[in-house]
């Protein structure tokens, strides 16, 4: 179960990124996180670089995953 959420995690990713190109009018990448995942670091990591905070969605378990999709 475990290997399905990173894979779903992993996909959600990409599928969030191959969208987004570096036009200012293209809305920011959304994280699609499992809730054991996360990462507070990163996220100081990502606003210093950005100067914007991440947009993520968080989810607890792969129905909760494929519902949100």
């Amino acid at each position: 179960m475990k290997l399905l959420s990173r894979l779903l995690a992993i996909g959600a990713g990409v599928i969030a990124l191959a969208g987004c190109d570096n036009n200012k009018s293209s809305p920011p990448p959304i994280l699609f996180q499992f809730e054991d995942y996360m990462d507070p670091p990163f996220f100081a990591d990502y606003e210093k670089t950005y100067n914007d905070k991440p947009s993520y969605v968080i989810y607890a378990d792969e129905d909760e995953a494929f519902a949100k999709m």
